[in-house]
């Protein structure tokens, strides 16, 4: 990976790719083959799709030796070159001799798989990118673009690998809707809490934007807005030369936390507490979910120091109001899961609502997280069980019911004498709405006419029951 021309050349990659090493010693300018087509597809056509050129045994290894065979699908072409040249640990121990020392300029390897951070006292959190995109780079660098017109098409996307029209503001984000909805710029995407403790929670471009700023002020020459790295050789420091090196990987990453938030956030946070600053509360999740008609919400953090709590806050209107509040760890370094339960329906609240909370220290300080919206139209607050549709029907119909709390159900269709024609449900079913197709082609011996279907359900903790009987008219 010491080798220039492997990625700066496109005879020199393609050369790779077959395993040959290209000698570059007295190479000049006028030697050099641009990166093109024929870079990554083989002309001459071979078994991958899109006949795109093999990855050499072996070769899919970063520079701290974590080995990634078997990810990233078609985008591991791209992940050949797009990663840092060098292993932290080796090469943050030497010496600081220009303005190139550090991991290089194209790590987006490493920081999607979240590797290769110089470690100060634990492991870094990654997030689930690089399990939920197949093809890595290319599931979202190449998608193509929505418009068939001449204003964006051919300007980001495909193979321009660009997610960005300067020229009309437009950020590619097609590849992100199905797991994030409607998204139209990286600023959709808020971070979790104020990282950067400007007093905002913004999103997690700014945030990052903001944690950069301060880790620069704190590398020499400390104070100012700037790094030096003629004062970080002189002043000849492990922990200076380690967090410099994590400065750059995610700095040079260039996706301002895009590609692994998590990763991204944990490392600059945890060089700043290396180069003395201190940080209450890395909290690195905070979700909501419904459960037996109440909302639940959960989070984590990965590290507290001085950390009284956490203040627990609901607003419906433009009002915030304090509903609880949960005891914190004070210090430690151990990730620590928490959890708050509120039944909002109980005291009448519909439509929408937002929870955010409230970290407090010891001294009272507080920071805020970023809001939850909780559409409480979700919550189902009683049993039902739904007339059949169609009905009449031949040969299926469907059958649906709502539980306001997990339960064990049994829904069962009998003949106008009672007798049991078939069992649908018979087990443990969580809150909700949930739908069965009873297909009277399955059962023999039919005749048009009258069935009836009952429903028996109870809470899984015993203290609720639900039974009610329906008519439906089988036709044939």
């Amino acid at each position: 990976m010491q080798n220039c021309i492997r990625c700066h050349d496109g005879r020199g990659f393609v050369n790779f790719t077959k395993g040959q090493t290209t000698n570059t010693t007295g190479w000049t300018e006028a030697r050099h083959t641009m990166i093109g087509c024929a870079t990554c597809h083989d002309p001459h056509g071979n078994t991958n799709e899109y006949s795109l050129r093999n990855t050499p045994a072996g070769s899919d290894t970063l520079g701290n030796g974590y080995s990634y065979t078997g990810m990233g699908g078609n985008g591991n072409i791209c992940m050949n070159c797009h990663k840092a040249r060098r292993d932290n640990v080796s090469y943050s121990q030497t010496q600081v001799t220009s303005q190139h020392w550090g991991p290089h300029y194209s790590v987006q390897t490493d920081v999607f798989l979240g590797q290769n951070a110089a470690q100060f006292t634990s492991s870094y959190l990654s997030g689930g990118h690089k399990y939920a995109i197949g093809d890595a780079c290319v599931t979202c660098h190449m998608v193509a673009t929505p418009d068939t017109g001449n204003v964006n098409r051919d300007k980001v996307g495909q193979h321009t690998f660009r997610l960005y029209n300067p020229d009309t503001g437009y950020e590619h984000l097609t590849a992100c809707t199905p797991c994030h909805g409607t998204v139209t710029s990286a600023n959709d995407f808020m971070a979790l809490t104020d990282y950067d403790s400007d007093g905002q929670v913004e999103s997690i471009p700014n945030e990052l934007d903001g944690l950069f700023q301060t880790i620069r002020i704190l590398l020499p020459p400390t104070g100012i807005d700037s790094i030096s790295w003629q004062m970080i050789r002189d002043m000849n420091d492990l922990t200076v030369r380690k967090a410099y090196w994590n400065y750059q990987l995610i700095a040079k990453d260039g996706s301002k936390g895009m590609h692994n938030s998590k990763f991204a956030f944990d490392v600059l946070l945890k060089t700043k507490v290396a180069l003395g600053q201190v940080i209450p509360v890395e909290l690195t999740s905070f979700t909501s979910s419904i459960q037996n008609g109440k909302v639940v919400l959960n989070w984590e953090t990965a590290t507290e120091t001085n950390n009284h709590g956490f203040e627990v806050e609901r607003r419906q209107g433009e009002k915030w109001t304090r509903i609880g509040f949960v005891e914190g760890k004070g210090t430690t370094s151990e990730i620590s899961k928490y959890s708050y339960t509120d039944n909002p329906k109980q005291l009448g609240l519909n439509g929408t609502v937002y929870y955010r909370l409230r970290q407090v220290d010891y001294n009272g300080v507080g920071t805020y997280t970023r809001e939850l919206k909780v559409n409480l139209s979700e919550i189902v607050d009683k049993f039902t069980l739904a007339q059949n549709y169609p009905n009449p029907f031949n040969p299926s119909t469907k059958i649906k019911f709502t539980l306001p709390y997990d339960s064990n159900v049994k829904l069962t269709v009998y003949n106008i004498n009672g007798e049991v024609v078939k069992e649908l449900v018979n087990g443990l079913y969580t809150m909700g709405e949930h739908e069965v197709v009873f297909n009277m082609s399955d059962v023999k011996g039919t005749a048009s006419g009258i069935y009836l279907y009952n429903i028996t359900a109870t809470s899984v903790d015993g203290s609720k029951s639900f039974n009610q009987t329906r008519k439906m008219v089988l036709i044939k």
